[in-house]
């Protein structure tokens, strides 16, 4: 008799999603669409307000609003149950309250996993001199240094993640590290609603067979990521060529900073050539990426992008940055032309190179749907994932020891044990927890299932007598070197 089993059931900790329309919005719903399908029971916590964009059998979302340390670890006691067999935190963005999780929840570390996108949670984290993203880095790295599962869209974030995150050279490649890419969106070309009038209008004023576009925030922030103004820049360069070209390039997005390059644009005489665009929904978005020239992303630093998964899969090339992670899904002169993103005039090469190009877009979209289509990645992520909510293959371990001396060695043990309890001789630590785990009294050792005990004290001899006075076999009890 074939015996059913019981699905996985995933705790899944998102930046942002649904009604968002931001590009880890997207990223994080196809993402947890596609994980649905496969079978998974998925839980899905926002620390924003959240919904589920269409409903789904195996997704449930709840939203908890942040509140005060204490508040937060009773809230999710009360709200998020146990049994939980793998733990999925997109970025690392809200590491202080993911910290809090992690201590309260009893999720193995070993199943516990933080995918990197880009921007916010590295490089501005790394490098911002600004009070609240130094405080939110030094959360950051208090998370990876407890979560032995690092996951990313490209290699290039875990290279970042290697060199930037805090870690000895020896800590950081001694991680488990998976790539996971974005994954596309479902929906197909006849299930999309017709363009509204708006995006109708703004391609009747162009020549849409040579419109090039881009997309991002204008925020400080998006604008330093997104490289707007040697955007601008470039343009003014290429400006000659690009009229003769009957080429003209929209810029989408909004913030603070949107009037400041407009006025960029007309102070160097190219307001004719672009064309600000405040907001398009998501759907006006992929119309673009079917009926334009081309995309354009020269970040100065980016990752995976759902900008660019939603261009490459709909056959749209890409004028991108060199050197970045963006560089390792598009190949120059095939699918995308590469610029240096802090060069104006390599910009401006790449803007006459693309605009000029006859691009053969059904042979894009093949490129890239070959290496990073829905079916090849979505069996990626289900191997991953399997392996992460599998905890049978990691003996499930007691420490023995909360002090000092656990820090020098937690490193290893999250990466080789299931750890089920911590035991002390502190009558004030009893009861408590740690890492999700309780903390137990020696005496109550056999009561919990174990394979083994590990010594994290620099006590060894006495406690190891007191085990073996409690019955523990000897072969049980281990040490781990430093």
């Amino acid at each position: 008799m074939n015996v059913k089993t019981k699905p996985s059931r995933l705790l899944y900790v998102v930046p942002d999603f649904f009604p968002s329309a931001s590009g880890y919005a997207h990223a994080c719903e196809n993402f947890i669409y596609a994980v649905a399908d496969l079978g998974y029971e998925v839980l899905i916590l926002s620390f924003k307000p959240a919904e589920l964009p269409t409903p789904h059998d195996n997704i449930a979302i709840k939203s908890i609003l942040r509140s005060s340390r204490d508040e937060m670890k009773t809230i999710f006691k009360e709200q998020l149950g146990s049994n939980w067999d793998a733990l999925i935190i997109e970025t690392f963005e809200n590491s202080d309250v993911c910290n809090w999780l992690i201590d309260t929840l009893n999720i193995p570390l070993v199943s516990t996993a933080v995918r990197i996108h880009a921007a916010t949670e590295t490089e501005i984290y790394a490098s911002t001199p600004n009070e609240y993203y130094s405080r939110m880095f030094d959360e950051a790295k208090c998370l990876a240094s407890k979560v032995p599962n690092i996951w990313s869209t490209t290699k290039y974030y875990i290279d970042f993640f290697k060199d930037q995150y805090g870690l000895t050279q020896v800590e950081g490649y001694l991680k488990r590290y998976s790539i996971i890419p974005n994954i596309p969106d479902k929906r197909k070309k006849e299930l999309l609603p017709e363009p509204s009038a708006h995006i109708i209008d703004i391609l009747s004023k162009n020549n849409k067979n040579k419109t090039l576009f881009a997309l991002g925030r204008m925020s400080e922030q998006g604008v330093s990521q997104k490289n707007f103004r040697t955007l601008l820049d470039a343009i003014a360069i290429a400006q000659d060529e690009l009229k003769k070209l009957g080429s003209k390039v929209l810029i989408i997005g909004d913030g603070e900073l949107r009037r400041s390059l407009e006025i960029q644009a007309r102070s160097i005489n190219i307001s004719d050539l672009v064309l600000f665009v405040s907001k398009l929904s998501h759907e006006d978005i992929l119309h673009l990426t079917r009926i334009s020239h081309a995309g354009i992303l020269i970040s100065t630093y980016e990752g995976h992008s759902m900008f660019s998964v939603e261009c490459l899969s709909n056959g749209l090339p890409l004028l991108f940055s060199e050197k970045t992670g963006i560089a390792e899904y598009i190949e120059h002169g095939k699918t995308g032309v590469s610029v240096d993103p802090n060069d104006p005039f390599s910009v401006a090469e790449g803007l006459i190179e693309i605009t000029r190009g006859e691009h053969n877009k059904d042979s894009i979209k093949s490129q890239y749907l070959q290496k990073f289509g829905q079916e090849i990645t979505i069996s990626k992520c289900k191997f991953i994932i399997d392996q992460l909510a599998s905890r049978s293959k990691y003996p499930k371990a007691i420490v023995f020891g909360t002090g000092g001396y656990l820090n020098k060695v937690i490193e290893k043990i999250n990466r080789n044990f299931n750890i089920v309890a911590f035991a002390d001789n502190s009558l004030e630590k009893q009861g408590d927890s740690l890492f999700g785990a309780p903390i137990i009294a020696p005496s109550h050792i056999h009561s919990i299932d174990h394979d083994l005990v590990i010594l994290a004290s620099s006590a060894t001899e006495s406690i190891k007598a007191q085990l073996l006075e409690l019955k523990i076999h000897e072969e049980n009890i281990i040490k781990l070197d430093m």
